[in-house]
């Protein structure tokens, strides 16, 4: 049986505009603070901007299938000349990426009624 359509609530609202604040001030502090990684760098991998070599590689395997990386693909990272903060760095930044897209389409799911 389909589910009726989502009618928004006041208190929904209120928790969107809550979860908004939270999610672009987690956005700030990965893409914009000071780190290994320029802030440059960050802002395209969250963007899904292809990248080269193993960063290349190790990005879209977060994206896609976070679940199959192994210390191989990390130390691979490492012995390309990545400092263990940057690698970090890059693993979060391609995570939130995926998930903010999810997100997305989840929402966008919701308001077209789906």
């Amino acid at each position: 049986m389909p589910s009726a359509p989502h009618r928004s609530t006041r208190a929904d609202r209120r928790a969107d505009r809550r979860h908004a604040k939270q999610l672009a001030a987690l956005l700030r502090a990965v893409l914009e603070s000071p780190g290994a990684t320029e802030p440059s760098l960050r802002q395209a991998i969250y963007r899904g901007a292809p990248q080269d070599g193993p960063v290349g590689a190790y990005v879209e395997q977060i994206r896609g299938q976070s679940y199959r990386i192994s210390d191989e693909d990390v130390q691979r990272l490492l012995e390309s000349g990545m400092s263990q903060d940057a690698v970090f760095e890059l693993t979060v930044v391609a995570a939130v990426g995926a998930a903010a897209e999810r997100l997305e389409a989840g929402m966008r799911a919701v308001r077209e009624g789906r």
